[in-house]
C-alpha cells in the first residue's frame, strides 16, 4: 500500500513537469519581432495566421528557431543558440576558396552585431590571400541600431585575429577600408533606404557614393524591411 502512494506522489508531478516542458517548447506566432531581443510582438493563434507571420520554436532553454513567412513560396529559418555572448547566429560555408564564417549576436544591449570572417582551409599559411595559418580572419562587421545599419569591411591583408564578441569598442573599425551606412525609413507604405559608402584612400576615408532606394512593404513592420528587403518590389523615390 506504501508503495502505490509513494507511486502515486513521484508519478504526478513528473506528469507535470512533462506536461510543462511539452507546452513551453510548442511553437508561438506573432506579427512582429523585436530584433534586439529576439522575442516576438503581437502574438496570433495558429487558427488566425495570414501571411506574412512569424514562427518561434523554442527547442531548449539554450536553442530556438525563428522562421519568418512571407508568403506560401518564401521563408527564412534562422536558428541561434545561447551562450554568454547571448543569442548567436552562424552562418558557414566555403566559396571554393576559403571557408567563411557569419555571426550574428543578439546579446540584449541594444544592437545586433554580425561578424564575418574568412579561414584558409587549409594547414598552413596562404599568402596570396593574406591569411596567415588556420585561424579566422575579420573580413566584415555590421551593426544595427535602431533603424541604422553600418557596414565595415576589412582588407584581409591586415589579419585581424579577433576572437568573438559582442562588444563594438573590441573591433578595430578605424582599419575598415570601405564603410557604408543605411539609413532605413517607413513611411505610407513605402520603406526607404539611404546609403552613403565611404572608401579608404591613402589614410583616410572618403565619400564613394550616395544611394536611396524604396520599397512597397504596404503595413509591414520594420522587423521585415529589414529581414527581406532585397525580396521587396522597388518603387519609384517620391
Amino acid at each position: 500500500m506504501f508503495n502505490r502512494i509513494f507511486l502515486v506522489f513521484f508519478i504526478l508531478p513528473l506528469l507535470a513537469e512533462t506536461s510543462c516542458q511539452s507546452q513551453s517548447n510548442m511553437p508561438t506566432f506573432f506579427r512582429d519581432i523585436n530584433l534586439f531581443t529576439l522575442k516576438g510582438k503581437d502574438e496570433i493563434l495558429y487558427n488566425d495566421l495570414k501571411y506574412p507571420y512569424i514562427q518561434i520554436d523554442s527547442i531548449n532553454e539554450q536553442k530556438k528557431k525563428i522562421t519568418y513567412f512571407y508568403n506560401k513560396d518564401l521563408r527564412r529559418e534562422d536558428l541561434y543558440t545561447q551562450n554568454e555572448l547571448g543569442w548567436v547566429k552562424l552562418i558557414s560555408f566555403n566559396d571554393g576558396l576559403v571557408d567563411n564564417l557569419r555571426y550574428e549576436i543578439v546579446s540584449g544591449n541594444g544592437i545586433v552585431l554580425s561578424l564575418g570572417y574568412v579561414k584558409n582551409p587549409a594547414s598552413g599559411a596562404d599568402p596570396a590571400l593574406g591569411i596567415e595559418g588556420t585561424d579566422p580572419v575579420l573580413q566584415s562587421c555590421s551593426i544595427l541600431r535602431g533603424s541604422t545599419l553600418n557596414h565595415y569591411v576589412f582588407s584581409m591583408n591586415a589579419n585581424i585575429h579577433l576572437p568573438i564578441t559582442n562588444k563594438v569598442e573590441q573591433i578595430p573599425l578605424k582599419r575598415a577600408t570601405r564603410v557604408r551606412t543605411e539609413k532605413f525609413n517607413v513611411s505610407k507604405g513605402v520603406l526607404t533606404i539611404e546609403a552613403e559608402q565611404l572608401s579608404r584612400k591613402k589614410d583616410q576615408l572618403e565619400l564613394e557614393s550616395i544611394q536611396k532606394q524604396c520599397f512597397y512593404v504596404g503595413n509591414l513592420p520594420f522587423s521585415w524591411c529589414y529581414t527581406h528587403y532585397p525580396n521587396l518590389e522597388n518603387v519609384d523615390c517620391e
